[in-house]
């Protein structure tokens, strides 16, 4: 593994290497963060998919971000960045914003969905696969790259093998499924690969919820079948990893001895995290608090103050 970044956050020392590992240490009974380690950030709400679950709401004519908040220059080489929209390469000034990260250390890491990742193109009886990330990657913009899983296993395999043969560390791709959208079964056809996948928490919010009234039967099975093969899954993928409100809804805790879990577990919501929707230029704790959002300060730390305190009301 190779070191990216070394810093102090508040009372710990972290550690990120290029594979994604992450190390906290500290000689006190807690982590206290001054600054969010990782943004969970929007920069496009434009999308031509319009995936009946969307909990952003993007549409084919949804806006873009703009670059020139003033409380980008406050953040901290070393902080982690997870750009996201609707689809970031609608934004003009996307690779901009990229080239601005890597030149003040920040870490880029993107997600997109496995439809606009690549396009596979067919003359006759040979194929060849085109992708926007590839000269993104040869031009070291790029960290960690989140893809959306949208059913298409064989598709994305070939992804995958193409871009070994293109010299790209498929290591740092991580492949996302939703709880409830995906079942177990979707998600085995990826399974003994070496693929690393993040499970994600269904979101009732914005069209996850009328997609939950039309189809709350599909989703509880499909939670149901991922909630009673979860060790199956753990045992089939490099890595298995989850956000908090898959923790929560597929119990995962279950899974871990109390030494196990704290040693793994990175902590709630708004601990060390924030979200960030540019487009609208507001903040949060995360993306599902949308009854409470702040326009925007001038620092990163301003802002992770509020999310901090209302993490601590939720809390007590």
């Amino acid at each position: 593994m190779k070191l990216l970044n070394e810093y102090k956050n508040g009372n710990y020392n972290v550690k990120i290497y290029d594979d994604g590992t992450k190390v906290r240490e500290t000689e006190e009974d807690e982590f206290i963060a001054e600054f969010p380690e990782n943004i969970d950030i929007k920069i496009s709400n434009r999308c031509d998919l319009g995936c009946a679950f969307c909990h952003e709401n993007s549409t084919v004519d949804g806006d873009n971000s703009k670059f020139d908040q003033e409380f980008l220059w406050s953040l901290r080489p070393g902080t982690e960045l997870a750009i996201g929209g609707g689809n970031v390469f609608e934004n003009p000034q996307f690779e901009d914003f990229l080239l601005f990260c890597r030149n003040r250390g920040i870490i880029a890491n993107i997600t997109i969905n496995q439809s606009h990742a690549y396009d596979i193109h067919k003359w006759g009886e040979s194929e060849s696969i085109y992708s926007k990330l590839y000269p993104l990657h040869d031009r070291g913009l790029l960290n960690g790259i989140g893809i959306s899983y949208n059913g298409d296993s064989d598709g994305l395999i070939k992804f995958y093998n193409d871009c070994k043969k293109e010299n790209i560390n498929t290591n740092n791709f991580v492949i996302h499924v939703i709880n409830g959208v995906h079942s177990y079964e979707d998600i085995m056809k990826l399974s003994n690969r070496g693929i690393k996948i993040l499970i994600l928490g269904y979101k009732d919010v914005r069209r996850g919820i009328e997609f939950r009234k039309s189809e709350n039967d599909k989703i509880k099975l499909n939670q149901k079948s991922i909630y009673d093969n979860l060790h199956k899954i753990a045992e089939s993928f490099k890595v298995v990893s989850f956000d908090n409100m898959a923790i929560e809804q597929l119990n995962v805790r279950r899974m871990f001895t109390t030494e196990k879990w704290e040693e793994f577990y990175m902590g709630d919501d708004g601990q060390h995290t924030m979200y960030i929707d540019l487009v609208e230029e507001e903040f949060s704790l995360n993306s599902c608090a949308t009854n409470s959002r702040y326009k925007l300060l001038k620092t990163v730390d301003e802002m992770f103050k509020v999310v901090k305190g209302e993490r601590n009301e939720e809390t007590n």
